[in-house]
């Protein structure tokens, strides 16, 4: 037997869907075969709803409960059911249906929207499906930890979906939720873990100092009680000087103040503590200085400086509280008790409309900085270096020592800071002094030295004593020449010692002494002043001659500074020799005076350092130079007293150059020109020779100073000569000329004299001979004058004629001339001449006297000039002659003239010589 089975074919007939609700999320479904089948078939079950659509599969079975999951609460569903075979499907008709209501879903956890250091603004949303018909509710929920109770914050709300949380704890956890409800249930949200903001910390304790030395500070310090957050940094703040008191025992009070914080057994511990990291900071006010190396260490056990803090007390603090700014919504006051905080100092605390009131920077607010704090002494730079959060301990290098400081730390967060209380002012331990001055040395005299100096850069302690050293350029020997008290600057100390030799280098240098130790300065080198020299020698002379010495000497034993020259005093002249070439010291001296005494000295002056120190002149060396022949002739003085007398004198000569000094005097007749025989003039062509001309005679012999020499010839020329003896030689002197006056003149010249034109004459006249004259023409005197004038002319012996000008016309001049033969005047000889005419001068302003329409009369005077016979007078009219009159009228009468016209009139005075 074989079994076939037909091809399928589309199903037929109608399917029924069941639906049955299971629960809110969640319902069963079941369906029917169709009548016809036609072939196998597989099942879909199709829904959708406004959230959108959704298909399962309902596999092959059918009448079986198929169970639909994940539904939507209180959401209209519409349900299909398809069943398909190979060739085709069939399916129901649809069937709608409601799932029941049920508490919210879709609640998210609260969020923060803002914080702050004591309040949380705290906001939600609403859920994403409330599953129900009416209003939702909501209530806020807090606790601290999982382990403290809730604390109902809101309870329901409809409308709020933010809360405004304060009088929290800064830098704390809390657990908010939010809670939904309607009439068919609620819906709590997760936990949310939200933090408050950083707030400032807790004040500091003041620091302890923990470890004293002269140059560096320990201290340690605890954290704050209250942290308020993490603590990012301290600052600490060292501030050289104190308005505090500076009765500070650092044994006592370190171990008192770390037994107070620690206990006693920890006090012992830390007191003997070290520091490990280093650091370093540098005054913020003066970035220049040296930046000041220090160390830092942290405490292992963070937990014991926190307990240790947890034990003091006395906190100080610059801060104020902050305020929160800017809230919305409600409002919700906590009870400390409610909240139950482990901070046994924390608060909360609500204020509805409070502004915000931030403080200032800190250092607006820092003790150092207050007015208060300052005393006049102690306003110094203040000084701050930084450390991290988990550093308690710091030590300061590099302090001054036996200084005042004071300490403060700052406790800083991201928040804010907060600054410790002051610690009480204390001294580092003293050391030996520092940046000991260089006196400023002077030389006051050449046997003494002036130190003065100032303070020291840092006395590093209470001073004690001055030593002022010193020794010998060039040695190690060192003495001590003196100390001093300390007192107010500038300090000073002479030294003058008998030790002390002039224009010597000696060094100095200041020891300062404190109760820690001494410590030296530097040494300051310094050349006492020069002196004037000493041992210096009499100088040995050589005699060269008449007139040169040579000169040596040696230089002085002790110079006493640096010998700048000798001056060889004879004492005149004297002869400065510089010290360029100290191995020859001679000079070999000239143009001295023969046969004198000298008293020969050196003087050798010395100098130094720009001071002079003096001279020393040597004790004299008498020496004379040889004689010579006489010197230093002054020209003879001859001088003509008469016709027939000379005086001829004399000077000394001025260097004699030996003993027994004497004079000769020599004359001759040179010429003799009024020795001319009586002869007649055609035959007497010259003047016969003198017996004596040109022979030397010899007038005068003796120690007289002049001669008179008499009865000489009249008008003649003599030649004078000095000679001049000493016991070596003689000297002749210059030959001198000289010449008798000449006698009485005996005729007078011819004189001559004419008109050249009407201002002008030439006067003319002859050579008077020596015979006539009795000596030579010297000056010729010609006098010109008018019973109104003189003028006096003098004309040399070489002229004879001159000219004239200037003269008036018409005018008679009486001309005179006066030969002078050097002693006597000519008797004078005259004439008379008189000039041309000239043209009038000086005429007065004519008078215009009208007589009628037609004619006038003009008026003139005579010239005040006429310089001639005035002719007549001839009358201009506009420059055309109109008439003329004699030299009798002074007066014309003019006609024919135009009624009321301007005339241009003019009168010329016609003389002989020309019109004018």
């Amino acid at each position: 037997m074989v079994e076939t089975r037909t091809l399928e074919m589309a199903p037929e007939g109608p399917v029924l869907l069941e639906l049955t609700n299971q629960s809110s999320r969640s319902l069963r479904a079941r369906w029917t075969v169709p009548p016809r089948a036609n072939g196998n078939l597989s099942y879909m079950l199709y829904y959708k709803s406004k959230d959108g659509d959704g298909l399962l599969d309902g596999g092959t079975a059918a009448g079986v409960w198929l169970s639909v999951t994940d539904l939507q609460p209180y959401t209209n569903y519409s349900f299909w059911i398809r069943g398909c075979n190979t060739q085709g499907c069939v399916e129901s008709l649809p069937l709608s249906t409601a799932t029941p209501p049920t508490a919210p879903d879709g609640l998210s956890p609260p969020t923060l929207a803002q914080a702050t250091n004591t309040s949380l603004n705290v906001t939600w949303s609403a859920p994403i499906r409330s599953n129900a018909p009416g209003p939702l509710r909501y209530s806020l929920q807090m606790r601290t930890s999982p382990q403290r109770p809730v604390i109902s914050l809101l309870e329901n709300t409809t409308n709020t979906f933010s809360s405004y949380v304060e009088g929290l704890s800064p830098y704390k956890s809390y657990l908010f939720r939010v809670v939904v409800s309607h009439a068919h249930g609620q819906t709590s949200s997760p936990w949310a873990n939200l933090r408050t903001a950083e707030g400032s910390p807790e004040p500091v304790d003041p620091p302890i100092v923990h470890g004293l030395h002269s140059r560096s500070a320990s201290i340690i310090w605890a954290p704050p009680s209250q942290t308020n957050g993490i603590i990012t940094n301290y600052t600490l703040y060292l501030h050289p000087g104190s308005a505090f008191s500076l009765d500070y025992e650092p044994s006592s009070s370190l171990s008192s103040s770390l037994s107070s914080l620690f206990g006693e057994d920890e006090a012992d511990h830390y007191s003997g503590s070290s520091f490990m990291a280093s650091s370093s900071f540098t005054d913020p006010q003066d970035s220049g200085h040296d930046s000041i190396t220090s160390a830092i260490a942290g405490f292992n056990d963070s937990n014991t400086m926190r307990d240790a803090a947890q034990r003091t007390h006395n906190h100080f603090s610059t801060l104020r509280p902050r305020t929160v700014e800017g809230r919305q919504n409600d409002h919700i006051v906590l009870d400390p008790d409610e909240l139950n905080t482990t901070s046994p100092n924390s608060s909360l605390s609500l204020s509805a409309d409070a502004s915000s009131d931030y403080p200032d920077p800190l250092i607006n607010h820092h003790p150092f900085t207050s007015p208060s704090y300052f005393s006049a002494a102690s306003r110094s730079t203040l000084q701050s270096v930084t450390v991290p959060g988990n550093v308690t301990s710091y030590t300061f290098l590099n302090l001054l020592p036996h200084h005042a400081y004071t300490f403060q730390v700052e406790a800083c967060t991201s928040a804010g800071c907060s600054v410790s209380g002051v610690f009480q002012s204390f001294r580092t331990l003293p050391a030996p002094p520092e940046g000991v001055p260089a006196p400023h040395l002077y030389s006051e005299t050449p046997t003494s030295v002036l130190l003065s100096w100032g303070e020291p850069e840092r006395s590093n302690g209470p001073l004690e004593r001055w030593f002022i050293e010193r020794r010998l350029a060039g040695t190690k020997q060192v003495s001590t020449v003196g100390h001093l008290l300390p007192g107010p600057s500038p300090l000073s100390f002479l030294d003058s010692s008998s030790a002390l030799s002039p224009w010597t280098t000696y060094q100095y240098r200041l020891v300062l002494q404190n109760q820690a130790g001494k410590a030296p300065g530097t040494w300051v080198s310094v050349t006492t002043r020069p002196s004037r020299p000493a041992g210096l020698s009499p100088p040995r002379v050589k005699v060269l001659g008449p007139k040169s010495l040579q000169v040596t000497w040696s230089p002085p034993l002790i110079p006493n500074g640096e010998i700048y020259g000798y001056e060889i005093r004879l004492p005149e002249p004297r002869i400065f020799h510089d010290t360029s070439c100290e191995t020859e010291l001679n000079v070999t001296i000239k143009d001295l005076v023969p046969h004198t005494n000298y008293s020969v000295t050196v003087l050798a002056c010395s100098e130094g350092g720009g001071d002079v120190g003096g001279c020393t002149e040597s004790l004299p060396t008498p020496v004379a130079t040889s004689p010579t022949r006489p010197e230093g002739l002054a020209p003879l003085s001859a001088v003509a007293v008469s016709e027939s007398f000379l005086v001829v004198s004399w000077e000394p000569p001025s260097r004699p150059n030996g003993p027994n000094i004497r004079y000769k005097l020599l004359r001759r007749k040179t010429h003799q020109p009024l020795a001319v025989t009586m002869v007649p003039a055609s035959t007497a062509t010259s003047s016969p020779p003198s017996k004596d001309l040109h022979l030397w005679l010899h007038v005068y012999s003796g120690t007289k100073l002049f001669y008179e020499d008499k009865s000489l010839s009249r008008f003649t020329r003599y030649q004078y000569q000095l000679v001049v003896s000493n016991d070596v030689g003689y000297t002749s002197g210059e030959v001198v000329t000289a010449v008798t006056m000449a006698g009485v003149p005996l005729n007078p010249p011819h004189l001559s004299a004419h008109a050249i034109n009407h201002t002008a004459i030439q006067v003319n006249w002859t050579q008077p001979s020596l015979q006539d004259l009795q000596g030579a023409v010297e000056s010729f005197f010609l006098t010109v004058e008018t019973p109104e004038s003189s003028l006096v002319l003098t004309k040399g012996p070489e002229v004879t004629s001159t000219v004239i000008g200037d003269l008036r016309p018409s005018t008679t001049y009486q001309v005179s001339l006066k030969v002078f033969n050097g002693a006597h005047n000519t008797t004078k000889v005259t004439d008379h001449v008189t000039t041309a005419d000239g043209a009038p001068e000086k005429m007065s302003a004519l008078e215009l006297v009208p007589v009628n329409s037609s004619s006038a009369r003009v008026l003139w005077s005579p010239p005040f000039r006429p310089n001639g016979v005035i002719v007549g007078y001839n009358i201009y009219v506009n420059d055309r002659l109109h008439g003329s009159v004699g030299n009798s009228s002074g007066s014309y009468l003019l006609g024919d003239l135009l009624p009321f016209t301007v005339y241009s009139i003019q009168v010329y005075i016609q003389s002989q010589a020309s019109e004018s």
